[in-house]
C-alpha cells in the first residue's frame, strides 16, 4: 500500500487475498510500503496501517520500504536514460497531456538530448520519461514519466533525496529485483 490514507476495505482485500495466496503456495508474504510520493505520504499511516494489517491477522515475512531503495532507482533510471531508452524532459504539463492525446513527440524526446542522471539530478527540475510508443491506443502508454522532483520532506528520508520514481517505475524496479 501506499502510506498516504488510512487504510480501508480495499487495503484489507488485496493483503488477505496475497496473504492467503502465499500460504497456500508455500512462498513468502511480503508487505511493501510503496511510499515514493512524499507529496501524499504521512508518518502516521505506515503506523495504522501496520497495526490494522497485523489485527486482521496478517504475518508477513518481510516488510519493505519502496523509499529505502533509491539507490537501486537511481541506478536503473540512470541505465535506460544512458541507453537512450528515455529522456530528460522539460515541457510544461499542459503540452505533455496534449501530444500524448495526439500521439505527437514533445519537442524534448526530438532533440536527443543525452544527459547523464547525475547532470539531470543537479539540474533540478524537468522530469525523466520513458521513449514509449506515442501511438499506442492507451494514453498513458505514450512516453510516461518516470521520474519527477518532488521538494517536500519525506517522513522517512527527509530531504536527502529530491527526485522521485513515480509508482509504476518503482513497482517494475522492485519486482523485477526482488524476484516477485
Amino acid at each position: 500500500p501506499g502510506p498516504e490514507k488510512y487504510p480501508h476495505l480495499g487495503h484489507a482485500k488485496a493483503l488477505i487475498l496475497n496473504y492467503e495466496l502465499a500460504k497456500r503456495k508455500n512462498g513468502k508474504f511480503i508487505l511493501r510500503f510503496e511510499d515514493t510520493n512524499p507529496e501524499l505520504v504521512k508518518e502516521e499511516y505506515y503506523k495504522v496501517m501496520i497495526e490494522n494489517f497485523s489485527w486482521l491477522g496478517v504475518n508477513w515475512d518481510e516488510l519493505q520500504y519502496a523509499s529505502d531503495n533509491m539507490d537501486l532507482f537511481y541506478k536503473y533510471g540512470g541505465r535506460i536514460l544512458h541507453n537512450g531508452n528515455a529522456y530528460a524532459c522539460y515541457c510544461k504539463k499542459e503540452i505533455i497531456s496534449k501530444h500524448r492525446m495526439k500521439g505527437v513527440e514533445c519537442d524534448c524526446r526530438k532533440t536527443e538530448n543525452k544527459i547523464s542522471f547525475e547532470k539531470f539530478l543537479k539540474e533540478g527540475s524537468g522530469i525523466i520519461r520513458l521513449k514509449g510508443n506515442m501511438k499506442h491506443q492507451n494514453t498513458t502508454m505514450r512516453d510516461p514519466t518516470l521520474f519527477r522532483f518532488v521538494l517536500k520532506q519525506h517522513p522517512r528520508t527527509g530531504k536527502k533525496y529530491k527526485l522521485w520514481p513515480t509508482y509504476d517505475f518503482q513497482n517494475a524496479v522492485m519486482d523485477g529485483y526482488f524476484k516477485i
